[in-house]
């Protein structure tokens, strides 16, 4: 994400939220193995701010923990193994 420069100038916003949910996803990716280790597969997590902010049994669990308000965070269900790429 750091080699992306989407747009020169000021960014908006959303092009602003746009990178930090990039960021968490690209912090993921690379943190996904010490995840899977840490947590149970099948319990859901919120990543915000390239750290797990969240966990619980189920993904409204995890929503109520960020107090309804998703911003930038990511929420998965820990998987079994690695998560493949988007693209």
């Amino acid at each position: 994400m750091k080699d992306i420069e989407l747009m020169k100038g000021p960014k908006s916003e959303p092009q602003k939220l746009m990178e930090r949910i990039l960021a968490n996803r690209e912090w993921l990716d690379q943190n996904i193995k010490e995840l899977i280790a840490q947590y149970k597969v099948g319990e859901w997590i919120a990543i915000s701010g390239q750290k797990v902010v969240a966990q619980g049994e189920s993904a409204e669990e995890v929503k109520k923990a960020l107090g309804g308000v998703l911003g930038e965070a990511l929420i998965i269900c820990v998987p079994d193994k690695d998560i493949p790429l988007p693209f």
